[in-house]
């Protein structure tokens, strides 16, 4: 390896770590709003607070046309760029990837109420 590949791969490397934080800033600063305190599952019933588990889920379960419509691609940091930027608008509501998957195609997760992690 050349010495100005390794430069350029230290760079890319350097610009991961500070994607990663940013993201991970963002996602705290996002979910800890809809949360209002630290993130954890809206779900009653669910206990789930490990972050790297919840996701933002569109409440009247739109996402997919709100994402295609505002180009926020499969959602993540651009969707949550996008909450915050518009001044975090209602219709939005932080849950665990079990609880939001559950609710795909249901008004709610069928847990809803019931103690579950």
């Amino acid at each position: 390896m050349t010495e100005a590949t390794a430069e350029i791969n230290e760079s890319v490397s350097t610009l991961k770590g500070k994607t990663r934080a940013y993201t991970a800033k963002l996602r705290l600063e996002v979910f800890t709003h809809y949360c209002g305190g630290p993130p954890r599952c809206q779900c009653p019933g669910c206990n789930t607070t490990y972050i790297e588990f919840l996701q933002l889920d569109h409440v009247t379960g739109n996402g997919a046309m709100h994402r295609k419509e505002n180009n926020l691609g499969t959602g993540g940091a651009r969707l949550w760029r996008w909450v915050r930027a518009n001044g975090y608008p209602a219709g939005f509501q932080v849950l665990c990837r079990n609880c939001n998957g559950a609710k795909f195609n249901r008004p709610q997760c069928p847990l809803h109420g019931r103690d579950h992690i």
